[in-house]
């Protein structure tokens, strides 16, 4: 049974939970090297002066758990953004969600009932917004390309104006405000999301 939720920007969000008992966890480290390579021609004694590549080492960890459901179904959930301690045996819970009218969910957050521990997903990408409606809406950028041209068309009609120039003045300045409220959109999201996981640790709670 979903619950619903408001969060205090008006947006309507839906919460649901999976429970079941660890049957096997995996957690698995993989190195990512890159390489930043820089070459300088500094003329030093008639010679050129070489500098070796930058290397960079990115460690991710990915954590996977089978959980034996209250439905008697065995499943596999991928727990690396919100790895929480546990062992085989442990009763887990593990909430997913999105906004009103978004049918899937994106998991962000578990609860170890055995334990108390809980741990939820601290990304801000935008794709985990999306999910929630806290970052910009489906088409966004190509309805303020498309209303650019009117805005332009609008200023190549000022007397004082070259109707032509007015439309690139259109495009260039609603493009601008595009990216600008795009990235206050995006800061707004990610300022949501510790009330989104307090609901979601509330809902986590409730279940046990």
């Amino acid at each position: 049974m979903a619950t619903n939720i408001t969060l205090s920007n008006g947006q309507k969000i839906w919460l649901n939970i999976i429970q079941g008992t660890v049957l096997e966890s995996s957690e698995s480290s993989n190195s990512i090297v890159s390489s930043h390579r820089g070459l300088s021609d500094v003329i030093t004694n008639s010679s050129g002066t070489y500098t070796p590549p930058r290397i960079s080492t990115q460690i991710v960890t990915t954590s996977k758990v089978w959980l034996k459901k209250l439905d008697g179904k065995d499943a596999e959930f991928n727990m690396s953004d919100f790895s929480v301690p546990l062992r085989v045996g442990h009763q887990i819970a593990i909430i997913y969600g999105a906004a009103e009218g978004i049918e899937n969910g994106a998991y962000f957050g578990a609860l170890n009932k055995s334990t108390g521990e809980s741990a939820f997903d601290p990304s801000i990408h935008c794709n985990r917004l999306k999910e929630f409606g806290l970052y910009i809406p489906k088409n966004y950028y190509r309805n303020w390309f498309l209303r650019s041209f009117v805005i332009g068309a609008v200023i190549g009609l000022l007397p004082f104006v070259d109707f032509a120039l007015g439309i690139f003045i259109g495009v260039i300045l609603t493009n601008i405000l595009a990216v600008i409220l795009c990235v206050v959109k995006q800061v707004k999201g990610q300022n949501m999301l510790p009330e989104l996981n307090k609901h979601a640790l509330q809902t986590l709670h409730s279940a046990v």
